[in-house]
């Protein structure tokens, strides 16, 4: 599991990623979550293979699985 902490503690971990080129999905703080979707005020930008993006107010994060 990667953890990335955030400005003021939060963190947001990355359990796995469930890869489909049509509908990829990621397991975050404990939830399945598809692009669009948001975790502790971040959004899913973007799932690959190996690594989330999420967007929001404090820019771009991106959590490799490795």
């Amino acid at each position: 599991m990667r953890t990335a902490t955030l400005d003021g503690g939060a963190e947001i971990r990355l359990g796995g990623i469930a890869w489909s080129s049509v509908a990829p999905l990621a397991y975050l703080n404990g939830q399945l979550l598809s692009v669009g979707e948001s975790v502790s005020g971040w959004r899913v930008e973007r799932i690959e293979r190996e690594r989330v993006v999420l967007a929001g107010d404090g820019g771009r994060i991106v959590i490799a699985l490795r």
